[in-house]
């Protein structure tokens, strides 16, 4: 049914004339950009890679609407203003005037609504919104238009769409140099990670300055918050830990350069926190070189939609850190001839003293237990005394319920690997081979 009005025609001559309105409401559309069907915001000032849009018409309305179907001539607003009760883009009735006009919209961050409202859309037409720049921690996606629907005239003059954005996401898992191939090693792999998860890393940017975080759940940290600001302050940190010896970070600033840098061992120090890494070519000045291993990541503007929707991390923007754990290597030779001594029957045990001891003895110590002695893949291959690979112990703990104290040698070596080294340890003979004192 159209708008109506009613008038009564008096007898008489009115002083005045009957007068009556008949008010429309304007077209409204609203696109609310949304990412994991939260809102996405943007903070009001401070942006560096602020959300930009542009609106055209389609004249054929029996198919979809894109850029290429359009006329190609972005729709003219005036400048975002209040109309009614909320911040919206207004169409401009002179769509030839650039005076006071804008083809470049952006979201509104009054109120942190995270959307685009458009008022006063000529109906009959359709019209396709063109994402120009993704907001800040954000991916730009190739093709991402929003076709809307043909305005028609209706009693509903308002229509509402819901628009996807997909963070920018890096990945990093923290490896043990030394794989294990035997079974009771590989199901002891979770251990190992455990241990990953006490060491500290951070992230620098292209500069070279330390990025500040906030933590989401274990091992995952963000950038860009949901309110569009970067953290600072109390809540963010720079100390960075994985879980189960995987971190990842989301929302960084896109075609941007980061690095996530190694720069504290485990709490117990089974493994060696390099310092002799060689400083590359490229390094931001800004970073003060210690030495420690590193890598880098290179964000790119956009993604392809595959990635994005199915969630996954493409191979350039995941990486790894591989640390080599301690090692301590022990040859059983003759005094006087000086020739390694294959003799099983010889034994040893270790103890651990606190690392301020003077001098760690057997009384003073504590007795370590290791695993059962196995072949580690590449530990030691650079031994020369004897063909590799070395059988060798690795480290479990202090005064174990189960394990191994008792150590053999391997044709005379005796290999052992991730002593933690906050400790000081002392090697005890048990048993001399035979045929020796």
């Amino acid at each position: 049914p159209h708008p109506e009005v009613t008038y009564n025609i008096p007898l008489n001559e009115p002083t005045e004339a009957p007068k009556a309105t008949i008010s429309d409401e304007p077209t409204r559309i609203v696109i609310n950009k949304k990412y994991k069907n939260s809102d996405i915001h943007e903070a009001a000032t401070g942006k560096k890679q602020s959300a930009q849009f542009e609106v055209y018409r389609c004249t054929d309305t029996s198919v979809a609407c894109t850029y290429e179907t359009s006329t190609k001539k972005a729709v003219r607003f005036t400048p975002i203003t209040t109309v009614g009760s909320e911040y919206a883009y207004r169409f401009a009735l002179n769509q030839s005037s650039t005076t006071n006009t804008i083809t470049t919209l952006s979201l509104t961050t009054t109120g942190n609504k995270g959307q685009i409202v458009l008022r006063y859309l000529p109906a009959n037409y359709r019209y396709v919104v063109v994402e120009k720049n993704a907001p800040d921690g954000y991916y730009n996606i190739e093709g991402d238009l929003a076709d809307l629907d043909t305005i028609v005239p209706k009693n509903n003059t308002t229509s509402t769409y819901d628009r996807t954005n997909y963070a920018t996401k890096i990945e990093f898992t923290k490896e043990d140099i030394y794989d294990y191939f035997v079974s009771s090693d590989l199901a002891n792999a979770g251990d190992t990670n455990k241990i990953f998860d006490t060491m500290t890393f951070t992230l620098r940017n292209s500069e070279g300055n330390v990025v500040r975080l906030k933590e989401v759940t274990q091992g995952v940290y963000r950038f860009i918050q949901n309110d569009g600001s970067i953290p600072s302050g109390e809540g963010s940190t720079t100390s960075l830990h994985t879980k189960d010896g995987k971190l990842t970070i989301t929302h960084l600033y896109r075609n941007e350069k980061y690095y996530i840098e190694e720069i504290e061992t485990d709490t117990l120090g089974n493994f060696i926190l390099p310092t002799n890494v060689t400083k590359p070519s490229g390094i931001p000045s800004g970073w003060p070189w210690a030495g420690h291993p590193y890598k880098a990541y290179d964000i790119p503007n956009t993604q392809s939609s595959d990635i994005l929707i199915n969630d996954t991390t493409p191979e350039d923007l995941t990486g790894s850190i591989e640390n080599k754990p301690t090692r301590v290597i022990f040859e059983k030779r003759d005094e006087r001839t000086g020739e390694l001594i294959n003799d099983e029957t010889t034994s040893f045990e270790v103890y651990a003293c606190d690392s301020n001891a003077t001098t760690c003895t057997k009384n003073s110590g504590t007795k370590v237990f290791f695993e059962e002695r196995t072949t580690i893949n590449g530990l030691t291959d650079d031994i020369t005394a004897v063909t590799p690979p070395v059988l060798t112990y690795k480290y479990k703990k202090l005064n174990a319920n189960s394990g191994v104290s008792t150590l053999k040698t391997d044709r005379g070596v005796l290999s052992i690997a991730y002593l933690p080294s906050k400790y000081k340890y002392v090697l005890v003979e048990t048993n001399a081979p035979n045929g020796y004192y």
